[in-house]
């Protein structure tokens, strides 16, 4: 099967802009009223505000990611005490089963002699 090779062709596409682009303008009446054209770097101003957010954000984290590791590790500390004791238990079992065993096996020996 042979695949067709298509040609696109790409056509420029071009529109006059009519608006200006510029800073927002700031309401400073005092320095209108002076015939000033102040303009606030808005975005600056933004950019500042994003900043400061991220390193909010960044340190939250980062005590989160602390928090986290504390509860890690208290939860391994309990999963370790819970082993340690299954361990135990288990010990403490196979002991039993032990003198069981014993037990029976003294009592068959009397009731055979």
């Amino acid at each position: 099967m042979l695949e067709e090779k298509k040609a696109y062709i790409l056509v420029i596409f071009s529109k006059e802009w009519s608006m200006l682009l510029k800073a927002p303008r700031c309401k400073c009446a005092e320095d209108e009223a002076l015939g000033v054209k102040h303009f606030c770097y808005l975005n600056e101003a933004r950019k500042d505000e994003k900043d400061e957010k991220i390193r909010e954000l960044t340190a939250e984290l980062q005590r989160e990611r602390k928090r986290s590791a504390a509860f890690q590790e208290q939860l391994d500390m309990v999963l370790r005490d819970m082993e340690d004791h299954s361990h135990h238990l288990s010990r403490n079992i196979d002991d039993m089963v032990q003198s069981v065993r014993e037990i029976e096996s003294k009592r068959l020996a009397l009731s055979h002699s």
